[in-house]
């Protein structure tokens, strides 16, 4: 009757291993394995140089090829990762030449679930170079993938990439938030935010409806846009926000070159005219200030024959035809009003999130 040894019943139930055929090191001294059960062989001394924690501790505790260290992720992460360390120039074969220098592999072309895969192992296990990488490719994906990019940036603290991802994050609705937003705490705190650039945008409109007028020649377009905005379903609150302040600089334009065009050949003329009744309705405020001071120091204002007053009232007439601007806007303070909103925006990434260990 035969026994079966511990040794002996632990190799029949593991699973069968692979080695890796990119990195497989023949002078190797470390070993890893996935959780697909693939091997890769390499040099501490790289894995040192090349990590600021994570791996190197591991290695420091074990330095027995025989028996790999077991990592979570699987082979297709590690793979990637390890060719950051051990460039496969250098992993592979005698017949490469000596003065050939290794290259990193390029992240620029995963798929985002491997890429944002191997981003995160970067970061736990510190491998600083592939770290700089996936970065770089994060700024490419902020429009595209920005909760993603979200998560991972406050979780490890990148409070410059938290900030660009949560505004770009803005354009979408908040119940894709509500999915794709897993850091700890990280849901509450983007809610907040989405809600503030709500409340300066909602602000930002009603300083022009507060002036505008929707039969205004000027103010028209704008006006309807901003009403068809404000009622969507789903509103994209960066697009909102880009289309407002764009809108104030158009608007701004649109007062110093005539909006209304030359159609007629008469844009100088009725630019000219509008621009006298300003001043002669800035004229009219001055006498009524200066009446004002006079009544206050007790003189008779009687002596003023009021010919200027006439004048200026005969010219307003005769302007009755020309056209009449019901709005009340100053865009250059409209502009200064909208940027200060914006720009009293706090940064999303100042905050840090509290993670549990």
């Amino acid at each position: 009757m035969s026994t079966t040894t511990d040794s002996d019943a632990a190799n029949s139930t593991e699973p069968d291993k692979t080695i890796s055929a990119e990195l497989c090191l023949p002078t190797a001294d470390v070993a890893f394995i996935s959780s697909s059960n693939t091997v890769f062989k390499l040099l501490s001394s790289n894995v040192t140089t090349e990590t600021c924690a994570g791996l190197a501790q591991l290695v420091a505790e074990s330095l027995d090829v025989s028996d790999p260290i077991r990592l979570t992720e699987d082979s297709k992460v590690l793979e990637l990762l390890f060719q950051f360390i051990d460039p496969p120039s250098t992993s592979t074969s005698t017949s490469s030449s000596s003065d050939e220098q290794p290259q990193p592999p390029s992240v620029g072309d995963i798929k985002p679930t491997l890429f944002f895969a191997v981003a995160e192992a970067a970061e736990k296990y510190g491998v600083s170079s592939a770290i700089s990488a996936c970065h770089a490719r994060m700024e490419s994906l902020l429009r595209t993938h920005p909760f993603e990019i979200l998560n991972h940036s406050t979780l490890h603290d990148n409070h410059e990439l938290a900030d660009k991802a949560a505004y770009e994050a803005l354009g979408c609705p908040l119940s894709q938030a509500a999915l794709k937003l897993t850091a700890p705490g990280l849901l509450a705190r983007y809610v907040t935010y989405y809600d503030s650039w709500l409340t300066v945008t909602h602000t930002i409109t009603s300083l022009f409806y507060s002036r505008a007028h929707p039969l205004c020649p000027r103010s028209a377009s704008f006006y309807h846009c901003i009403a068809h905005l404000l009622h969507e379903e789903t509103p994209r609150m960066v697009e909102n926000v880009t289309f407002i302040m764009n809108s104030v600089s158009w608007a701004m334009d649109c007062m110093k070159m005539d909006c209304l065009g030359d159609l007629d050949g008469k844009s100088e003329m009725r630019r000219e005219r509008r621009w006298e009744r300003e001043r002669r309705r800035e004229r009219r405020m001055e006498r009524e200030r200066r009446r004002e001071q006079e009544q206050e120091l007790g003189r008779d204002g009687s002596g003023d024959d009021g010919s200027g007053e006439d004048e200026d009232d005969d010219e307003d007439d005769d302007d009755e035809g020309e056209e009449a601007c019901p709005c009340d806007i100053n865009y250059e303070w409209l502009d200064e009003m909208a940027k200060g909103e914006v720009e009293g925006m706090g940064r999303f990434g100042e905050v840090r999130v509290e993670r549990n260990e």
